[in-house]
């Protein structure tokens, strides 16, 4: 006689990480027995990678005073993240490339806000 058990989830708000015991019964007519096991459930966020892709933003030229000239683009245009589980929220900075300064948030920024989700 054989069983099989699995876990599998992406809810890590339901599933944090840490040590959990589980307790396995057999029984048979009136007679129990039980083994605990422990299963440890990890953060895989830590060694998560994110990936650059090739810009899907082109060079282009603004003149001062123009009207606001936008080049959209979606997050998973930019980057790939090699995990299946929510790590945080994602960001997109703006940076000089000569000196790797920030560049000003209300020249460069990205105006769909802190909301936008990856596969938007």
């Amino acid at each position: 006689m054989t069983g099989d058990f699995a876990f599998e989830s992406i809810d890590m708000a339901n599933f944090p990480p840490g040590i959990y015991q589980l307790e396995i019964t057999g029984t048979v007519g009136t007679k129990t027995d039980k083994i605990v096991v422990d299963i440890e459930l990890k953060d895989p966020c830590p060694t998560a990678a994110i990936s650059l892709l090739p810009s899907p933003i082109s060079d282009d030229t603004y003149v001062l005073r123009d009207p606001a000239q936008s080049q959209n683009w979606l997050y998973n245009q930019i980057f790939t993240i090699d995990t299946l589980v929510d790590c945080g929220p994602v960001s997109v900075d703006f940076y000089n490339a000569a000196d790797s300064s920030p560049l000003d948030a209300t020249l460069f920024d990205d105006i769909r806000g802190a909301t936008a989700l990856i596969n938007n």
